[in-house]
């Protein structure tokens, strides 16, 4: 998929093979039941497997690939190839915040936006943070208002423990 590191090489393998080729996240029987998806927004759109294969289900889809990490964006950029609406920034609940800590950890699959991660599960088995960005932020509502989606049709987020202040902020 794409051309990195050793390291990263191996877990952008692991997580194309988990995303695309067990499609652990149901993609194909949720197109099964709906058909008509054409808005697909993908928080923690980490090297872009999730947009990529959805993109090869669904080629007329408009899709959203949120990412706040520049090497991970640039991956799923090329990944998909460059055919997709990118949104470089953190995806939060709270509107007016415009940029927040970011961790960069030593599996990419647990960068987050700090305090939301759950250390206690994931340090005992070797995830340490690296490094710490400062990077835009803004809500959900203002990347579909933004790129003129008139609705979300299929809606993925994968933020490490972000999720239920974004999905909290949609209603």
């Amino acid at each position: 998929m794409l051309q990195a590191n050793e390291e990263l090489r191996v877990c952008a393998d692991a997580h194309e093979n988990e995303v695309i080729g067990n499609d652990s996240y149901g993609i194909k029987k949720i197109l099964a039941a709906d058909p008509g998806v054409e808005y697909v927004v993908d928080i923690g759109g980490n090297v872009g497997a999730f947009s990529s294969f959805l993109y090869t289900l669904l080629p007329a889809a408009r899709i959203i690939v949120c990412e706040p990490e520049a090497m991970m964006m640039g991956y799923a950029k090329i990944n998909t190839n460059n055919e997709l609406v990118y949104v470089e920034k953190a995806i939060i609940g709270e509107k007016g915040v415009k940029e927040v800590t970011f961790n960069i950890c030593k599996w990419q699959g647990n960068h987050h936006v700090d305090g939301r991660f759950n250390w206690p599960a994931y340090a005992p088995v070797g995830s340490e943070k690296i490094a710490e960005r400062i990077v835009p932020a803004t809500t959900i509502g203002e990347v579909v208002e933004e790129n003129g989606f008139p609705r979300i049709d299929l809606l993925k987020i994968d933020t490490e423990g972000s999720e239920p202040e974004i999905l909290q902020s949609m209603g």
